[in-house]
């Protein structure tokens, strides 16, 4: 083999990996809004019952990384009480949570993108949702690459306010209440009040 051929052969595997990488490369977050946006609208036609928590469930699996959630709603200390064999349990109990409260017919707001911001391992995907009612929240979505929609959310803040923080808050004061039992955590997050 020539240098020649030596070097054609080098540049086309360069080029063949540099295509795989790019074809491996997620969308643009913003397409997680639009996904999200999509995901709202076919819960909100979906009627009551089974088929809305079928589309709840398509949406939460599609649009959370929901054992990472869960490790946060869990914080350290419980998440390491649960230890091993309670674990799957609790990230069964979130999945529960949201999409129990996803099916609970809130109506879907529209969503408008304000900016997204780059950080070294995620995205922050930001966004005002105005209801039916005019009221308007802004939304900050956590974002890590992966799942069916190129992004899934680590967490999501309202004004402010992030789900993670306000399960943790239940979670733990349903295992503080119970003396440290790992079973009441999980009871709490599982059964807890409708998410605003």
């Amino acid at each position: 083999m020539t240098p020649a051929m030596r070097r054609a052969g080098i540049l086309t595997l360069v080029l063949g990996c540099a295509a795989s990488a790019a074809a491996a490369e997620p969308p643009p977050a913003e397409d997680f809004l639009h996904r999200s946006q999509a995901g709202w609208r076919a819960v909100a036609a979906a009627a009551p019952g089974a088929p809305r928590i079928a589309a709840c469930a398509t949406e939460a699996e599609a649009g959370f990384d929901i054992p990472t959630l869960a490790r946060a709603v869990a914080g350290d200390f419980i998440w390491l009480k649960l230890g091993d064999e309670k674990q799957p349990r609790f990230i069964a109990a979130l999945r529960t949570r949201l999409v129990t409260n996803c099916a609970r017919g809130r109506t879907p707001g529209t969503l408008t993108l304000l900016g997204t911001r780059r950080r070294p391992d995620s995205v922050s995907l930001t966004a005002r949702v105005q209801g039916a009612d005019d009221a308007e929240r802004i939304l900050v979505w956590r974002l890590r690459p992966g799942g069916p929609w190129g992004w899934q959310a680590t967490d999501v803040s309202a004004d402010g306010i992030s789900l993670s923080s306000v399960l943790h808050e239940e979670v733990r004061a349903a295992y503080d209440a119970a003396q440290g039992d790992a079973e009441a955590a999980i009871a709490g997050l599982a059964n807890g009040a409708p998410l605003q």
